[in-house]
């Protein structure tokens, strides 16, 4: 019973731990996917991040050069006006020198003349002014144009990082969700288990107990018939249960001391029957002796008993045999 009690803890022992090895196990494998998803996840918005500064670097760029071109063209329009304005003057000045020095008439066509140059002028510079402002105007158009596009760009890929990233985090949490969830059911099935095992095993033991409680009140049943023997015994077996070690060197010792006294005994009895065997043989000599002492002492006696009464019976032959027959029949 000691023995299945023990196989059974050793057995829901082993279970226990295959448990908790596989829910760790389990538990190890998660958090790496976790943590290789967290790595994929930061690279790809460290991606992201790049591609957004390298984006936002040549559109700055791009405005940079637009800017610069503007003014540009700005300065190129700019001197060129103060040239055809400087021409102009320069014209005027000789025009009114030599219409100064020429005839009066010849100033009023010279002064509508150069009215309409002037006019001219005015009309070119304003064309002038014009064209460049629409240039302006389209090159601002065009680089606000290239602003908004880059910004829509930029808006449209920060919303489809944040969508990936969005999905991510919801993909990352329905699989720890489902992680969780894989976790709890194994922790519930364990727990059941565990629980069922242990219902089996406390019913196991119980019924060990159980068994073990009668077979004690049979055993003290037993016991009490032989009440001092038992006692003996159980306090040997007590002693032996709780001191193992003790016991096997007492047992070691016993051994060694019964081995000597086995041997003291042997050579003992080894001695004593050399002597027992060397007193028997003696007397065995000595009743040897005696008994071919007696037989020839007794065949002494007897011839010279046969001799004597011969002796007595030495002339009378009837009395000499009917004394030979009394001795045969007294031999027989």
């Amino acid at each position: 019973m000691t023995t299945n009690l023990a196989g059974e803890v050793s057995r829901a022992t082993g279970a226990e731990n295959t448990l908790t090895n596989n829910l760790s196990a389990e538990a190890a494998a998660r958090a790496a996917a976790d943590t290789a998803e967290t790595n994929r996840a930061q690279t790809a918005e460290a991606a992201n991040a790049a591609n957004i500064v390298t984006e936002t670097t040549r559109a700055s760029g791009a405005e940079a050069t637009l800017t610069t071109n503007l003014a540009g063209e700005v300065t190129r329009a700019t001197s060129a006006e103060t040239t055809l304005t400087n021409n102009l003057s320069t014209e005027a000045a000789t025009r009114a020198a030599a219409e100064s020095a020429a005839r009066a008439a010849a100033d009023t066509a010279e002064t509508n003349r150069a009215q309409a140059a002037e006019a001219t002028n005015a009309a070119n510079i304003a064309s002038e002014t014009t064209r460049a402002t629409g240039a302006e105007i389209a090159e601002t158009a065009r680089a606000t144009g290239a602003e908004a596009t880059l910004t829509t760009n930029l808006a449209s890929e920060v919303s489809r990082a944040t969508s990936a990233e969005s999905a991510e985090a919801t993909t990352r949490a329905a699989a720890d969700l489902a992680n969780a969830n894989a976790i709890s059911a194994e922790t519930t099935r364990a727990t059941g288990a565990e629980t069922a095992e242990t219902a089996r095993a406390q019913g196991a033991e119980a019924t060990l107990t159980t068994n073990l409680s009668n077979e004690v009140s049979r055993a003290t049943t037993a016991e009490t018939a032989n009440a001092n023997a038992i006692s003996a015994e159980t306090t040997r077996a007590t002693g032996a249960e709780a001191t193992l070690t003790s016991s096997v060197n007492a047992n070691a010792a016993a051994i060694t001391s019964e081995t000597t006294r086995a041997m003291g005994a042997e050579a003992t009895l080894t001695t004593n029957l050399a002597g027992e065997v060397s007193r028997a043989t003696s007397a065995e000599n000595t009743l040897t002796s005696n008994l071919s002492s007696e037989v020839t002492r007794a065949t002494t006696a007897e011839g010279a008993e046969a001799t004597a009464r011969a002796a007595d019976l030495g002339g009378d032959n009837t009395g000499h045999r009917c004394g030979s027959d009394l001795d045969q029949q007294s031999k027989q």
